[in-house]
């Protein structure tokens, strides 16, 4: 395989940087419309390895609630409103 110039991923780079930004963005901005629709300051998506793994809040006192038990009721509540 023959060697690629660093300065060649520059903008592949740049971009990268930039759609991640941007995806920050756009959760920092649903995560503070989520506290504001329900009432509570301290709620926050969990993050593990990268990714949302649920949502719970900032002082613990809610318990978390997991992704895979949200994208269940996500799910049940897709197939319920196709009936």
């Amino acid at each position: 395989m023959k060697k690629i110039k660093t300065e060649k991923f520059v903008p592949y780079w740049t971009e990268s940087r930039n759609i991640s930004a941007e995806y920050f963005r756009n959760i920092s901005l649903l995560e503070k419309k989520m506290r504001k629709d329900l009432g509570n300051d301290e709620l926050e998506f969990f993050w593990c390895d990268g990714e949302i793994a649920g949502i719970g809040t900032t002082d613990r006192e809610m318990e978390l609630i997991h992704d895979t038990e949200l994208d269940r009721l996500a799910r049940d509540e897709k197939i319920k409103t196709r009936q």
